[in-house]
């Protein structure tokens, strides 16, 4: 059996559409590991195979991620018996900082971007190592118009989409499909306090898993391709809070699906669909 027959067919789930207080909810904790970042990282993982990137000559993966991606790439590096040296963020969540301990060859926790992506590229000049770039690879982008795609198949009156932002590559995905099907859709990105996605806030990101402290490759595309209606910022009281309201309805969600169902509730739109990144056990 070669590499790319280990880990076909193996991910991504079709996951619910759920309604809830008027509005429905694609829940992508409901995926292997509880995050919408295995569609990424499968997907990205497949073509390198398929395109010879990854081969027999290779012996370590690299990512830079805020979670939900290494987790997700460390456990398919396991499947193709590889090592994988995570490189995350302060702001990491403990859930998937302890998962990672037990997954990833190697951990490296930076303190922003900009050091995690010095590293990456450090690593990277290491033989026999393939980098994961999960901010420039455009097979994120096929991974996410699936996602769009399967949204349109479940809710085909869907309206409005809400996502939360961190790298751009799921409100992309997601936008590009959702528009073609229905160019009236309004898509609404939400981002958190404290981030630089959109604005020039002073304030420090204390959320992790949503906004960024740079505008990004994906995100600046979707703006320039005129693919995003409205930006909401929410408070880090308000994402908190939003996490709390899912919870006392039965799901516990990461601190991204709480800002995006709080966004939901200030706008209150109709037919609105809301993208639930995570599970919240990785935040506890």
């Amino acid at each position: 059996m070669n590499q790319l027959d280990l880990i076909d067919g193996l991910w991504p789930l079709k996951t619910p559409l759920i309604p809830l207080d008027g509005f429905r909810f694609k829940l992508e904790s409901c995926q292997p590991m509880a995050t919408i970042k295995v569609r990424t990282a499968i997907e990205m993982i497949r073509a390198a195979l398929a395109s010879g990137e990854i081969d027999e000559a290779t012996k370590t993966l690299v990512a830079s991620s805020s979670g939900g991606f290494a987790c997700a790439a460390s456990v398919l590096a396991k499947v193709l018996r590889l090592r994988f040296i995570a490189v995350i963020d302060r702001l990491t969540p403990p859930g998937y900082q302890k998962m990672l301990s037990k997954t990833a060859s190697e951990t490296r926790v930076c303190n922003d971007l900009r050091e995690r992506l010095a590293t990456v590229d450090a690593l990277s000049r290491a033989p026999d190592t393939v980098v994961l770039d999960q901010y420039k690879d455009r097979n994120v982008l096929v991974a996410q118009q699936r996602l769009g795609a399967e949204i349109f198949e479940q809710y085909p009156s869907v309206r409005a989409i809400y996502s939360a932002v961190s790298t751009g590559g799921t409100i992309l995905g997601v936008a590009q499909v959702l528009k073609r099907h229905r160019p009236d859709v309004q898509v609404v990105a939400v981002d958190v306090e404290g981030s630089k996605a959109f604005y020039d806030d002073p304030r420090p990101r204390v959320v992790s898993g949503a906004g960024s402290s740079v505008l990004l490759p994906f995100l600046k595309e979707a703006l320039e391709e005129n693919l995003i209606d409205d930006v909401v910022q929410v408070s880090t009281e308000d994402t908190m809070q939003g996490c709390a309201d899912l919870l006392s309805r039965g799901v516990s969600l990461g601190s991204s699906s709480g800002a995006v169902y709080k966004a939901m509730m200030f706008q209150n739109l109709n037919h609105a669909v809301g993208i639930l990144a995570d599970g919240g056990a990785a935040y506890a």
